[in-house]
């Protein structure tokens, strides 16, 4: 096996991170494409490199603390090459239920006081846009709408 550069362990330890990231970061350390495949199986047996556990890191941070739906989670994670079960998988056990309809509540009531000067089914219509771009369900927020 060549020799991996030692700055990918620090990478990798530094945050979790996805094949797709740690494969581009080691060609540009300069590791020939032919043994990148050897690095990752590597960095995988050592625990430095795990998709499941990234996945679930990526839905918990971008759900808390950049408030995005479902929809917009699983749509990035695709984009980043994760395989589907490890999505749904994610989204299932690692957004609570509850803590997802508090937080449509809170985007909602906050968008209702930006656009308070606007009549009612326009403001309807700009909040729903709002929560669309940020991948929430058509089916999860409109009773929450509807209900003003």
């Amino acid at each position: 096996m060549k020799k991996i550069p030692p700055q990918i362990y620090k990478y990798c330890a530094y945050q979790e991170r996805c094949k797709r990231e740690v494969r581009e970061k080691l060609l540009t350390l300069g590791l020939e494409p032919e043994h990148l495949e050897e690095a990752i199986a590597h960095l995988e047996a050592h625990r430095f490199l795990d998709e499941s556990r990234y996945v679930k890191s990526f839905v918990r941070g971008k759900f808390t603390f950049q408030h995005w739906g479902r929809r917009k989670i699983a749509f990035e994670l695709s984009k980043k090459g994760i395989p589907a079960h490890l999505i749904e998988d994610a989204l299932a056990n690692e957004i609570d239920v509850e803590a997802y309809e508090a937080c449509l509540i809170r985007l909602i009531r906050q968008k209702r006081k930006q656009y308070r000067k606007d009549d009612a089914y326009k403001q309807r219509q700009k909040i729903a846009r709002f929560l669309t771009q940020k991948g929430f369900e058509w089916d999860a927020f409109r009773a929450l709408l509807e209900e003003g």
